[in-house]
């Protein structure tokens, strides 16, 4: 009897192995990660809070062998007009990117759920903050997966404000606005003549927003902290704060945790391997108003075994799944 218990006992270990651990945002919502985690079971001895960077969580890998991931990004929050009930034009969803790799016992990767981005609610002008990444980090900084959150909505009845752009499958290179090699994103202001680029936070033209955060780079802003932060940079979503009364927003329009940028009367883009960016103006536009916020891509390591990357594919926080598929075998 007492060996009959003793095997099953081992085989619910064995069992456990090969469960699907599920890592999520612990109810964390808006630009900061979680600051407590409510695991239970054995996720709980698995993963902790990162004492060096604020909602990211380390899980210690339990077992060697292959390793199944789906990291998942979150999706931008959907734009809407005070008043206009019913019209809302909704956010970018976070891609979807999978593939399996092989992890050592003991190993340490860094997690980052990306959570979805907010509206602001004491304004009339409500479009939706960008969605933040989901990054699955190495310990010493080398990206293992990540994938792009969704941009935030526009205005409805604006009609030339947009739908948030969906997760990317990869970098965008035909975009003047998107981030590249791990950088942020960047902002286009139509009503100038020229349509300049705008590559840092000044303040001085009227693509009210923020763009995404990228693994390495930050994304570009109305004003500083407008652009969501980058991975190294701890990811912190992008805030909206009140610069000028000529173009009035509220400041509640936030980016998700992930690199999410923030919106302010254009919608925000989303966090991601590259941030996404924001082209567009909304009031003083010489007749060229618009609005659009490109999601982030996403990446998979070249280690990783029968990648697959879906754009536009998660409505909600993201999420992280892992799951062993096969065990390193010891020699004997």
């Amino acid at each position: 009897v007492l060996g009959s218990f003793g095997s099953s006992d081992d085989d619910k270990k064995q069992k456990a192995k090969f469960d699907v651990r599920v890592l999520t945002n612990n109810g964390a919502v808006g630009r900061f990660g979680p600051s407590l985690l409510k695991y239970g079971g054995y996720l709980k001895q698995e993963v902790r809070v990162s004492p060096k960077q604020a909602g990211i969580q380390l899980w210690t890998v339990p077992t060697s062998g292959i390793w199944a991931i789906e990291a998942r990004g979150a999706s931008g929050a959907y734009g809407i007009l005070a008043g206009s009930a019913g019209n809302k034009k909704r956010g970018g969803y976070g891609a979807v990117a999978k593939a399996k790799f092989q992890l050592y016992a003991g190993k340490v990767l860094n997690v980052l759920v990306g959570q979805e981005g907010s509206r602001d609610f004491t304004h009339s002008h409500r479009p939706g903050g960008g969605g933040g990444g989901t990054f699955v980090v190495y310990q010493d900084g080398r990206p293992l997966i990540v994938a792009g959150g969704g941009g935030g909505g526009g205005i409805p009845r604006a009609t030339t404000q947009t739908r948030g752009g969906g997760g990317r499958k990869s970098d965008n290179p035909a975009s003047v606005v998107s981030g590249s090699d791990g950088n942020g994103g960047k902002l286009l202001d139509t009503s100038d003549a020229s349509e300049t680029v705008i590559t840092n936070s000044t303040g001085h033209h009227q693509a009210i927003a923020g763009a995404g955060g990228g693994m390495h780079g930050t994304g570009v802003g109305y004003g500083a902290n407008w652009g969501g932060k980058s991975f190294v940079e701890g990811g912190i979503g992008g805030e909206a704060l009140p610069i000028a009364a000529s173009f009035p927003h509220g400041e509640y329009g936030r980016g998700g945790f992930g690199g999410g940028g923030a919106a302010g009367v254009l919608p925000g883009a989303g966090g991601g391997y590259s941030g996404g960016g924001v082209t567009g103006c909304f009031l003083i536009c010489n007749g060229k108003e618009g609005g659009n916020a490109e999601g982030g891509s996403s990446y998979v390591d070249s280690s990783g075994i029968s990648p697959s990357i879906q754009p536009d594919k998660n409505n909600g926080p993201g999420k992280v799944y892992l799951r062993l598929m096969a065990e390193d075998v010891e020699e004997t």
